[in-house]
C-alpha cells in the first residue's frame, strides 16, 4: 500500500475515533464536520417540519373560507 494511503486511512480512523469519543462524552463536538448523510438527514427533517408548519398555517385559512361560501 502506498504510504500516503496509509496516512489517509489512519487520519480517517482517528477522526471517526475522536467523533465517537466526543459523542460518548456528552454530544458536544468542537470539531464537528457534517457528512453527506448528516446533511441529507437534516435537510429531510427540516423539509418535513416545513411541510407540517405550512399545513398548519393553510388548513385554518381553508376552513375559514368554507364558512363564507
Amino acid at each position: 500500500m502506498h504510504p500516503q494511503h496509509r496516512q489517509d486511512n489512519r487520519n480517517k480512523g482517528d477522526r471517526n475515533h475522536r467523533r465517537r469519543n466526543a459523542i460518548a462524552a456528552g454530544g458536544t463536538m468542537l470539531s464537528f464536520m457534517l457528512t453527506y448523510q448528516d446533511t441529507l438527514y437534516l435537510v429531510t427533517k427540516l423539509g418535513a417540519l416545513g411541510l407540517v408548519l405550512l399545513a398548519c398555517w393553510l388548513v385554518p385559512k381553508l376552513e375559514h373560507q368554507k364558512g363564507h361560501t
